[in-house]
């Protein structure tokens, strides 16, 4: 999840040095999905900063689709 709250620029080189596979990076972007639509309606009220930086890692991962 980490990686898409980097810079788009960053998450490349992250991904690299990490050695991620397709299917690694994939599963990635899947657990980010699951859990900003878990969290974002849960916590809408009571953390806006929280829902604020997973609608922007959200936002990162669907602009990658």
């Amino acid at each position: 999840m980490v990686a898409w709250a980097l810079p788009t620029v960053a998450r490349p080189v992250f991904r690299e040095h990490a050695g991620f596979d397709d299917a690694t990076w994939a599963r990635g972007r899947g657990w980010v999905i699951q859990q900003a639509v878990a969290f974002i309606p849960y916590y809408r009220t009571t953390i806006p900063d929280g829902v604020e930086a997973a609608w922007r890692r959200l936002d990162a991962v669907l602009a990658e689709a």
